[in-house]
């Protein structure tokens, strides 16, 4: 915790420099790879999340499309 309050100033700005972060819903692009891929909700597919014509396919119920997003780019 002293390091953190020793350096509080560089610790701030370098949050306040951090980009905005990026909403994980239907529609949105995310980077896999430095390659923009749109998110597409696939509510009646199986599978958790793939990757498909430049796109990134999610399936299952819209209240896990963040999780599952998330799950696929932590793999």
């Amino acid at each position: 915790m002293a390091l953190l309050m020793n350096h509080a100033e560089w610790v701030a700005n370098r949050l306040a420099a951090l980009p905005d972060a990026l909403p994980f819903e239907d529609g949105s692009e995310v980077p896999i790879d430095h390659v923009p891929h749109r998110i597409r909700h696939m509510p009646e597919a199986c599978g958790g999340a793939w990757i498909e014509s430049g796109e990134l396919h999610v399936s299952g119920a819209s209240e896990f499309l963040s999780r599952r997003v998330t799950d696929f780019l932590r793999a």
